[in-house]
């Protein structure tokens, strides 16, 4: 008698070896199915059982085709890329500084955003593939030079829309 442990993680059994055939032949088990015999304290794959070992070889296609799933996890001796910090602030900032250039040109947003993403950029080039977030970064530098540039164009409109004023200032003193 043996025990199954379904797909929905539900425990089904105590089962006999005929019904592991049938369900063997139904598809509805395959080798990594987990099965725990009788007087057993461990869940095994249905592999394991030498039992079953002639159905499980009968089932699996001469030509098996792997779905394209993405790698498990790294593998042993590479190290998972993580995002950069500091060009992931860049670009908020840079984001942060377009929006508040219209009403105080952007400060302080557009040079920290500038700092962060040069930093992190040039963190992400000496680190070659251990991080992530190149165009984040790049992302950073170019919204806060945007930034920058629409506060100097907004302080240049606003004091020549105030030029008149101070020329007229200018001729009342002379």
């Amino acid at each position: 008698m043996y025990r199954v442990l379904g797909a929905d993680q539900k425990e089904y059994g105590p089962v006999s070896d005929e019904q592991i055939r049938q369900w063997i032949a139904e598809r509805r088990l395959n080798a990594q199915s987990l099965v725990m015999s009788e007087g057993a304290v461990a869940w095994k794959p249905l592999s394991t059982y030498p039992e079953f070992a002639s159905l499980l070889t009968a089932q699996m296609p001469a030509s098996v085709s792997q779905p394209n799933l993405p790698p498990a996890g790294p593998s042993f001796g590479q190290v998972p890329q993580t995002t950069n910090t500091f060009a992931m602030v860049g670009m908020i900032m840079g984001i942060v500084s377009l929006f508040s250039s219209c009403c105080c040109s952007g400060l302080p947003f557009n040079l920290l955003g500038l700092v962060f993403s040069i930093l992190g950029l040039n963190q992400i080039k000496s680190r070659h593939a251990a991080e992530k977030g190149k165009e984040m970064a790049i992302a950073g530098i170019i919204l806060s030079a945007l930034s920058i540039l629409l506060g100097i164009i907004i302080m240049i409109l606003g004091f020549a829309g105030n030029l008149p004023d101070l020329i007229k200032q200018m001729k009342g003193k002379f």
